[in-house]
């Protein structure tokens, strides 16, 4: 056995972020072994070994990781999106690794199970109920109110949420949640299949909340002001740091720990988003990975020089992570720019100009490949996000007209 292995089961979805996380580990001295249902062509130049295989077989896969850690020295597992975390748990439970354990996954992947959990914490949760039918939607709304959101226990990536401002919005809804759950294109809904949750509306600014935990130690990074579309409540914002008030980071803090202690998380990175109001926090979910969307590769590093993924990964073989900024804070920002109609993605327009007038402005990301297909929601929840624009400021105000400044340049190109 050579160097210090861990194992990544899966990466992200887009390049810049699958590169950040294949040099952090680098960075830390570790060679990274990848098991997952595809291998990105562009990450095998930075990979020990690479195994494809169908992680939803936790048989199969066990299989693979214990063959790496018969001839590696594995010090660590980890998941970077939410698909493969029931593997990971259990990659860590055979072969004693730090890390989520499967009952903790079983909680925090059920948006029902989480809210269970969580029930006897004062003020974080809205009254919910878990629902399967169209005739116990109406029965659950007779209770809760309008309006409300309903969404599957098992969904990730703001797929499949339907807002609920009266009756005439239930069958649609129920309706095109059925469908979404038993498509056969996207396994995140394999688990709970027809099962979904419904709750009170939470108002108030949403926020995502960057969480380590190691040892039972509760550090909370950061909080992310977040911006969603409408009707569909995609993200299209992020600004880290958040304009809370000191008074709402100290809700945040308090009610976190609380969250955290009550799914047993240890040893892993949570990925926390809620809404603040009044200065108070109520939670929308918890996730058991880094937060996407760039906040943990691009936006926290670019705001406190804090090496965010090498702390995530420091976390997953249980070492501490360093939270020391190396810089003052500024403020760094990210927004999305959708497609407003269907077809084949061309390009983009503006680029050059934009590069070349606005300070502050440090990634322009397309996310599909030229030539993609383009459908919207409900048909696809994927394919209509086509650009990401990365800023930097000193003050919130001037990143929100920065990215104002680029995302006003540029232009998608549909046939």
């Amino acid at each position: 056995m050579n160097s210090s292995v861990v194992i990544f089961a899966g990466l992200r979805r887009t390049n810049n972020e699958r590169f950040e996380a294949l040099a952090a580990a680098k960075r830390l001295g570790l060679s990274v072994v990848l098991i997952g249902r595809a291998i990105p062509e562009m990450a095998k130049e930075h990979l020990l070994e690479w195994h494809e295989c169908d992680t939803s077989d936790y048989e199969v896969g066990l299989q693979v990781a214990k063959d790496v850690a018969s001839r590696h020295n594995v010090v660590g597992a980890f998941s970077w999106t939410d698909l493969e975390l029931g593997f990971v748990a259990r990659i860590n439970q055979a072969l004693s690794l730090p890390g989520l354990s499967p009952d903790s996954v079983r909680i925090i992947r059920s948006k029902f199970l989480t809210r269970q959990a969580i029930s006897g914490i004062e003020g974080v949760s809205p009254q919910f109920v878990k629902i399967s039918s169209l005739d116990e939607l109406y029965t659950a709304m007779g209770r809760l109110g309008y309006p409300a959101v309903v969404k599957p226990t098992g969904g990730n990536g703001s797929k499949g949420i339907f807002i609920l401002k009266s009756e005439q919005d239930l069958a649609s809804a129920i309706s095109n949640l059925h469908a979404l759950v038993s498509a056969d294109n996207d396994p995140i809904f394999n688990q709970h299949g027809d099962e979904f949750i419904v709750e009170q509306y939470i108002q108030g600014q949403e926020v995502s909340v960057e969480v380590l935990v190691h040892r039972g130690i509760v550090d909370i990074v950061g909080i992310t002001d977040k911006s969603t579309t409408s009707p569909f409540p995609f993200e299209s914002q992020h600004i880290f740091p958040s304009a809370a008030s000191d008074q709402a980071k100290l809700d945040v803090q308090r009610k976190i720990v609380a969250i955290v202690q009550a799914t047993g998380c240890d040893n892993c990175t949570l990925h926390i988003e809620g809404k603040i109001e009044n200065n108070k926090f109520t939670l929308i979910e918890i996730n058991g990975r880094p937060g996407g969307g760039y906040i943990t590769t691009h936006l926290v590093p670019r705001s406190t020089g804090v090496d965010h993924v090498a702390n995530i990964i420091k976390v997953a073989t249980g070492a501490v992570p360093n939270l020391k900024p190396l810089r003052d804070m500024s403020y760094a920002g990210i927004r999305y720019i959708f497609a407003e109609k269907e077809g084949q993605f061309l390009g983009l327009s503006g680029y050059d100009q934009a590069i070349l007038d606005i300070g502050g402005l440090d990634n322009v990301m397309t996310e599909i490949p030229l030539g993609s297909s383009i459908s919207l929601p409900p048909k696809s929840y994927t394919t209509h996000r086509v650009v990401s624009v990365v800023a930097h400021a000193p003050s919130y105000e001037i990143l929100l007209k920065t990215l104002d400044n680029v995302t006003a340049s540029l232009s998608i190109n549909i046939k």
